[in-house]
């Protein structure tokens, strides 16, 4: 192992949502490992808050574990095999390998942390803030992308948190008129004043009315709840008299599915509905190289930007250990964070 002082976010023996920061020690680098001194990681509304309490049933990752699967960072040393990068480099970079006795569950949030050359991506140029949410901004620009017509489409984004309001964002992008639907009135708030020309609703509060008047013929579902499915698919064309439908033989909706169901939650449609209302569906997960080339360069170019959505907390600050129970009980105000590893 590398001896370095190397604090890191830690969830500790019992997956509750505490968290406490710890000096992990290092793996060895490895002839295809990349060694990254983290700028800034990326806390995700969603994954992490599942990671941390232990309902993320994809990882099964083994506590004690450090959290996060994105960070932007500079190339400290390479190993022998490595040719992408070299040190110095700034990059982005995902999963990391397993600290000594403390899994890496993907273990972004540490000052210091090994990464395969694979999972490690050039990131000159690309702003901080943004970038160090690169993953979780690709699923929402991978689920806009799904959508064969935007420029016909009115697409309803269900769900304010990073991978909704990405997705709000590049739906807008491609030319769709945008309805994004969630529960926070600052992150909706926050999109608005981001993006004058994507709407915004509180789900709480009117929910069904701004349904009927928006009549989506699209949906990005980042929520993916029976409850709330169920609310929307009314509204959507469906090409014969289904029952319920109050948009019957007008047409076909497409809806994406980009969420993921904690506790075992298998159906959260009804497969039968969705037949009956002849919808394309799109089932969309996880990232992919070239996903993560696209987004990075969307935030270099700034053709995209998510920056003023998302808080900053020093990892040296008192207020890590609330930033992190605020995500694993849903309370985040802001559309996502970052935890600043380094002033430079």
């Amino acid at each position: 192992p590398m001896s370095i002082c190397n604090p890191a976010i830690v969830v500790p023996w019992q997956p509750h949502g505490a968290v406490v920061l710890w000096s992990v020690a290092l793996p060895p680098l490895g002839d295809d490992g990349v060694l990254i001194r983290t700028l800034t990681s990326g806390v995700s509304t969603g994954t992490d808050r599942w990671v941390v309490t232990g309902q993320f049933e994809w990882g099964g990752f083994p506590f004690p574990l450090v959290p996060g699967y994105q960070r932007i960072g500079i190339v400290e040393s390479v190993g022998a095999s490595v040719d992408s990068v070299v040190a110095g480099d700034v990059v982005f970079a995902t999963s990391s390998r397993d600290f000594v006795g403390v899994a890496a569950g993907w273990g972004s949030h540490a000052a210091w942390a090994v990464s395969e050359e694979k999972e490690v991506f050039p990131a000159q140029g690309v702003p901080r803030a943004s970038g160090a949410l690169a993953v979780s901004i690709q699923v929402g620009v991978n689920a806009a992308s799904r959508l064969s017509r935007p420029e016909e489409h009115r697409v309803l984004v269900v769900g304010d948190g990073v991978i909704g309001a990405s997705a709000a964002l590049a739906a807008h992008l491609r030319g769709a008129r945008v309805l994004l639907a969630g529960h926070h009135d600052e992150r909706l708030d926050a999109v608005a004043a981001l993006q004058s020309g994507i709407r915004v609703v509180n789900s709480h509060h009117d929910w069904s009315t701004q349904l009927s008047e928006w009549m989506p013929t699209a949906v990005i579902d980042t929520v993916q709840r029976e409850s709330v499915t169920n609310d929307y698919m009314r509204y959507l064309p469906c090409t014969w008299n289904t029952e319920g439908s109050v948009n019957a033989k007008s047409g076909s909706a497409e809806i994406v599915f980009a969420g993921h169901s904690p506790g075992g939650v298998t159906t959260w449609a009804d497969m039968a509905m969705l037949q009956k209302h002849e919808v394309t569906i799109h089932m969309i997960s996880g990232w992919t190289r070239q996903r993560i080339q696209y987004t990075l360069e969307l935030l270099r170019s700034k053709r995209m930007t998510l920056d003023p959505l998302i808080r900053r907390i020093d990892s040296a600050s008192s207020d890590i250990s609330g930033l992190l129970k605020d995500v694993a009980g849903g309370q985040l105000a802001s559309v996502a964070a970052c935890i600043e590893w380094s002033s430079e």
